[in-house]
């Protein structure tokens, strides 16, 4: 088995729970094993340093940006003069931003997936080098699509040549 860091939210909608669990299973039939701190890894002392611990064991890294805040009315830039209104704005978990910038300084190979309408951030189009797919759920058809297949089928060959390298 190859360890992969997946940084996702601690609490899950049961959609969101029914997802990850099929997602796991994909994973794990590819011989990847998910670690997430707070749910297979626990921090004794500050989680980001238990991030950056599991991390530095882990030789690949999916971000699973998944809605944790829905904001039903605001403004961006606020004050500004590129300040613009907001209407039913969803975000992810902020540990999804950490994680990710921890993986990339670490050079993991990263796949990074993202709920429809969550957006901020790594989350946004040219924000990185990587391609955002994003996911409609319940994504029972989507996780069996080539259009993810294939991607994650890549990615668990780049996290197997990361592990071959690192020994």
């Amino acid at each position: 088995m190859r360890d992969v860091f997946v940084s996702k939210p601690s609490a899950l909608a049961d959609y969101q729970q029914n997802f990850w669990e099929k997602l796991k299973a994909r994973l794990e039939a590819r011989g990847i094993n998910p670690r997430t701190v707070g749910a297979t890894d626990y921090p004794s002392n500050a989680p980001v340093g238990k991030v950056k611990e599991v991390m530095n064991e882990c030789h690949g890294a999916i971000i699973l940006g998944l809605k944790q805040i829905r904001i039903m009315e605001g403004a961006a830039k606020e004050g500004t003069d590129k300040q613009e209104p907001l209407a039913e704005y969803l975000l992810p978990t902020a540990w999804n931003h950490i994680e990710s910038g921890m993986a990339f300084a670490l050079g993991l190979p990263i796949l990074i997936v993202k709920e429809a309408g969550i957006s901020g951030g790594l989350f946004e189009k040219g924000a990185s080098e990587k391609y955002i797919h994003e996911v409609t759920l319940p994504g029972d058809e989507w996780l069996d699509s080539k259009g993810f297949l294939q991607p994650l089928n890549n990615f668990v060959g780049d996290v197997s040549i990361h592990k071959d390298q690192s020994r």
